[in-house]
């Protein structure tokens, strides 16, 4: 359990940000209340992924939808990795072998970027090449959410 000090310490967000986003449903209410109140792990998740999805161009409304219904798990994965989740995008991504039924088939990694649109890359490819992909998803992502909307 954290206060709200240390709150402010671990993720560099200011206290009224916190109580702004607690206002705007983008953190859920603290245990108790005034200077007792106590902030938890999901508190301190979601305050260090909000400026990477804000980075990624989403807006508050967009980022409280996906804290609504995402895992902690999900939420953990924008914190450590920088990944944008597309809005039905699995993370992380499936492995995918669209030569089903030909003789040894390569592994595919296939990575969700929009509903109906997918990029398959191969498990095989170089890996700076597979870095370049990984780096480029949030960008790809953001571009299709744009352009979709």
């Amino acid at each position: 359990m954290y206060s709200i000090a240390e709150l402010v310490n671990e993720t560099g967000a200011t206290r009224r940000t916190i109580h702004f986003y607690v206002q705007q449903g983008v953190l859920p209410p603290p245990v108790g209340a005034g200077p007792r109140a106590t902030y938890d792990e999901e508190h301190r998740l979601r305050l260090l992924a909000v400026p990477r999805l804000r980075a990624g161009g989403w807006r508050l409304d967009e980022i409280r939808t996906f804290f609504q219904r995402a895992t902690r798990s999900a939420i953990t994965r924008v914190v450590e990795t920088g990944r944008l989740p597309a809005d039905d995008e699995p993370a992380p991504p499936e492995r995918a072998n669209p030569n089903a039924g030909g003789s040894d088939p390569e592994p595919i990694v296939r990575y969700r970027l929009a509903p109906g649109v997918e990029l398959l890359v191969s498990a095989s490819a170089p890996e700076p090449a597979r870095e370049t992909v990984e780096r480029s998803l949030p960008l790809i992502v953001q571009l299709f959410r744009t352009n979709l909307q």
